[in-house]
């Protein structure tokens, strides 16, 4: 698998079959907001308990007047090469410009575009949209994705950038460095948790010893949840809690990258979607009780 995804696959419900007297009594922490839903219903099937705590919301600017200009100017303009970021990105930039009246104008650009897909999450929801990528980032990093096009002759080329919730991380910057006229995109941000309290929680329950495992789908949440847990003051507990006890799972290695950099061993299944996350979880919960 070439990158990682916390889009479901189609096996996402046949998990493993431990019976769920096995494994009762267990407790997950699913920390991150898409599709949890599905990880919950998965586990809840093996008597797990799933509590869900995404560190950070996204938050959709289907009303965002710089996103409408830039849309426009995509449409007006018609870059040679799109590059999406992010699979949500792309797929609320298209809802974003069918708000503002304009999606079929755009999805006539992005037909005749070369679009360049950071990883197998992006690919997937650019295909959807029924688009083809002419190049996908092997390990969905954007140091793929920015070499990649720094090898293209970038002289007086125009090019849009979908970037992530973070916003601008530099690859604009280098492209117009290469002579391309960039239009940048920010179709959503990461905003605080729905849900402070049930985070807040959550944490000192994994400091505490409270969950069997943890599960995160993306660096950005990762690297929040670490930040959420020194600012509580539970850090040190939860690191210890992962050492000792408690799995830590991600979907894939960019979105392990916080926790190893943190001395955290991170649990990675081999096929890097949501589905397998949840299959490996089972595995490995199954084992320990062995």
């Amino acid at each position: 698998m070439s990158s990682e995804s916390p889009q479901s696959d189609d096996a996402a419900g046949e998990a493993v079959d431990v019976g769920a007297d096995a494994l009762a009594g267990c407790r997950v922490l699913a920390a991150f907001e898409r599709r949890a839903g599905d990880v919950v219903t998965v586990l809840g099937r093996h008597g797990i308990e799933t509590v869900v705590a995404p560190p950070m919301s996204t938050i959709a600017h289907p009303d965002d007047e710089e996103l409408r200009r830039a849309t426009e100017r995509v449409v007006a303009e018609r870059p040679d090469i799109v590059v999406a970021t992010t699979g949500v990105g792309f797929t609320g930039w298209l809802e974003a410009a069918e708000h503002f009246g304009i999606r079929e104008q755009l999805e006539d650009v992005l037909a005749s575009a070369r679009i360049v897909s950071r990883g197998a999450k992006v690919t997937g929801a650019v295909k959807k949209a029924g688009f083809a990528p002419e190049w996908e980032a092997p390990d969905g990093l954007s140091d793929e994705l920015r070499g990649y096009l720094l090898a293209q002759d970038l002289d007086v080329a125009k090019v849009a950038v979908q970037f992530h919730g973070s916003g601008a991380d530099g690859i604009d910057a280098d492209l117009r460095a290469a002579g391309s006229d960039v239009i940048g995109l920010v179709v959503y941000r990461w905003g605080p948790p729905a849900d402070r309290e049930v985070l807040e929680r959550s944490i000192r329950e994994v400091a505490e010893g409270e969950f069997d495992a943890v599960l995160f789908t993306s660096a950005p949440g990762s690297e929040a949840w670490l930040r959420e847990a020194d600012r509580l003051g539970w850090y040190d507990g939860a690191l210890l809690n992962f050492a000792d006890r408690t799995l830590a799972l991600a979907v894939g290695p960019v979105t392990a990258g916080p926790l190893i950099d943190a001395g955290v061993a991170v649990e990675i299944p081999e096929r890097w979607r949501l589905g397998a996350l949840s299959r490996h979880t089972l595995a490995l919960l199954r084992a320990q009780r062995a």
